[in-house]
């Protein structure tokens, strides 16, 4: 790429040139892009709060929603910026950030999609060796496989694309810098080029789609062969999910990239709106919402929210390890009656133990539970022999204190503990 190709300003001539509908369009698509990212990353944070999703496929999963917010973060932002401005001018160097990320984050998408079909296979057609198989390293390799093999593909993209000599036309007939259409702008030979981009994405997107069929296959022979119907709705609905959203990415990246640049019509830019706004809103419906394991999750931390507001409202809030440290900060030069002064207000107050226990066990032996929490357990012996705490004895109360209180508000939330 040339010094003087970085001076180059190109000019996105949009969704469209109807002042009439630029209003109404950008309104449209800031809805969606604020329901894709609410809906991505509400679903990055369930999966880390649900213990009971905190399996491969949601492992993927939130990897995949992640880039649906960066996919989507890429695209967004500037065709909405552009809808109501006159200017649309974008310079040399972003566009070809704007094409580097938008193939590294859509190439890493292909792959997830195939990472998703192949645990899915493991799952249903190797039950037994599931674990084996699909372990938590193998999940962190296949994922940073990912990232890298994609990072290499977005550097060979953008230079194949920007790698000529630009020296007519400046407008791009898109609303973001693709392949095709600033590719169409280049003044020197593209052939060897095209060549390049055709073979990179043959092997990302035909590969991670003969992946996906292949899994599909398998699935489909063992679930025919399962003798229980449950079980194979159980199975076709668990896929079914994932099946729509491989038909929507795959089906609108196929009629725009395999197909030579003279083919292309006015419809590439529906087909560029349904892979890169439309169908990162629409992942989080048909592959999550629509699981009874994540609706399942998103109605307990929903109860357990309620729970702790309404419990904190009528009790106040509970003893945490925060507000305990501080009451014995204040009075950590005391002596052993701090101890009696603190089961006092705490059967007092009612608001954290009775008769020296914790109002909620902790999920599990009950007999452990009190032996472990009982208040007289916490006492601290006086190693100085003169009513007063010693340092050493100050911080072994204040780590006890620390856990006590970190297992009665685990228990309040119902979050199950060991003992």
């Amino acid at each position: 790429m040339g010094g003087n190709q970085t001076q180059i300003e190109f000019i996105l001539l949009g969704i469209t040139d109807s002042p009439c509908a630029q209003t109404p369009l950008f309104v449209f698509f800031l809805l969606i892009y604020i329901a894709t990212l609410v809906e991505n990353i509400g679903i990055i944070i369930l999966v880390q709060v649900a213990p009971s999703l905190h399996t491969p496929m949601y492992f993927f999963l939130t990897h995949f929603a992640f880039i649906e917010v960066c996919y989507s973060t890429v695209i967004s932002p500037r065709m909405l910026a552009d809808l109501l401005s006159e200017d649309k001018t974008i310079p040399f160097t972003a566009c070809m950030m704007q094409l580097l990320t938008f193939a590294f984050f859509a190439t890493i998408e292909c792959h997830l999609l195939a990472m998703m079909a192949y645990d899915r296979h493991v799952a249903i057609c190797h039950p037994l060796l599931y674990v084996t198989i699909i372990s938590s390293r193998v999940c962190w390799q296949l994922v940073a496989s990912s990232y890298l093999f994609a990072f290499f593909s977005a550097i060979i993209y953008t230079w194949c694309v920007f790698g000529g000599s630009f020296c007519g036309p400046n407008r791009i007939d898109h609303f973001f810098c693709d392949i095709v259409p600033v590719l169409k702008l280049v003044c020197s030979d593209t052939h060897s080029s095209e060549m390049v981009i055709f073979a990179f994405i043959t092997i990302n997107a035909v590969g991670a789609s003969v992946v996906i069929l292949l899994s599909y296959i398998s699935i489909l022979h063992t679930v025919l062969r399962m003798c229980s119907a449950q079980s194979r709705a159980r199975a076709f609905h668990t896929c079914a999910s994932h099946l729509t959203a491989v038909v929507l990415l795959f089906g609108s990246a196929f009629f725009m990239y395999l197909q030579p640049p003279s083919s292309h019509r006015s419809l590439d830019k529906v087909a560029s709106i349904i892979y890169t706004v439309v169908t990162p809103m629409l992942n989080p419906f048909i592959y999550s919402l629509r699981n009874k394991e994540v609706k399942g999750a998103l109605v307990k931390c929903r109860t357990r929210f309620f729970n702790h507001w309404k419990y904190v409202r009528q009790r106040g809030a509970p003893w945490c390890a925060g507000t305990i440290l501080q009451y014995l900060g204040k009075r950590s030069k005391a002596g052993t009656e701090t101890w009696a002064k603190f089961c006092q207000d705490s059967r007092a107050s009612g608001k954290g133990l009775i008769g020296g226990k914790p109002k909620m066990e902790i999920r599990g032996s009950p007999e452990k539970s009190a032996q472990l929490l009982d208040i007289q357990a916490l006492h601290v012996d006086n190693p100085t022999g003169d009513g007063k705490l010693g340092s050493q004895g100050c911080r072994k109360g204040q780590q006890q204190l620390q856990r006590w209180s970190h297992l009665c508000f685990m228990a309040h939330m119902g979050i199950r503990c060991k003992i």
